[in-house]
């Protein structure tokens, strides 16, 4: 009674986010026993909401030269201005939580399918939500050196974590499926697919291989969807 017992009471909500640092497959272990994922979400949008706010200036202007190199008319610009750096740039702060909120519903939505449907497996939506939402507390980390990079350069303009950083950052507006599909090898987004490879062998009782087999699989369908058609994501967010 005692290991178990001990070890979920031990297993407290900071314990987790240190754990899934550091042992990511005991923490996993306790969160299926106990799933929950809103106090992490929150933490995660909190952390991401305030770099944001450091650097959203300098997203703005960068969004601008994008525009300007895209030929937008003088007139047109001035608007964009004044909607970009006035008050409506902070409309961001409430769409972000909603859009993250969507992002890690449909990729638990996407999991269970696969898992269960298509893989034989047994677990609940939330106890997958709940690996999905731990696993992206990655994200923390990269926000903040995100943000640091941004800061250092002053532009977003070539900042990434990536294998991107190997070769030259393309023009402003522009983008190339090489640049992307070395973007899409990001050492953080790795890690939280390591982990989500850890997690779902926890949930689904799964082998790790069949685990990997199952994430791999989407990342790579998402990753050709960017490279492929890349150029129309990259001008709806901005992203480079």
């Amino acid at each position: 009674m005692s290991t178990e017992t001990k070890s979920e009471k031990e297993m407290g909500f900071f314990g987790k986010i240190l754990g899934i640092f550091l042992t990511p497959t005991e923490t996993f272990q306790s969160i299926n026993k106990k799933p929950t994922w809103f106090l992490a979400f929150v933490v995660i949008i909190l952390v991401i909401l305030i770099t944001q706010y450091f650097t959203v200036d300098i997203r703005a202007e960068d969004q601008l030269a994008m525009m300007e190199a895209r030929g937008m008319p003088a007139e047109q610009l001035e608007m964009a201005r004044a909607q970009v750096t006035g008050p409506m740039k902070y409309i961001q702060f409430g769409v972000i939580p909603i859009a993250i909120l969507i992002a890690y519903l449909a990729m638990a939505g996407i999991y269970i399918l696969l898992g269960n449907a298509a893989l034989g497996g047994e677990a609940k939506f939330k106890n997958v939500l709940s690996v999905v939402v731990w696993s992206g507390m990655i994200g923390i980390i990269q926000s903040i050196v995100t943000m640091y990079l941004t800061l250092t350069k002053g532009t977003t303009l070539g900042v990434t974590t990536s294998l991107a950083v190997a070769i030259p950052a393309p023009p402003i507006g522009e983008s190339t499926p090489i640049y992307r599909f070395l973007a899409s090898l990001d050492i953080f987004a790795i890690w939280g697919l390591i982990l989500m490879i850890l997690g779902f062998s926890v949930v689904f009782n799964f082998p790790r291989k069949k685990s990997s087999i199952m994430v791999v699989s989407v990342w790579a369908v998402w990753t050709c969807l960017v490279v492929f058609v890349g150029g129309f994501f990259a001008q709806m967010s901005g992203i480079q």
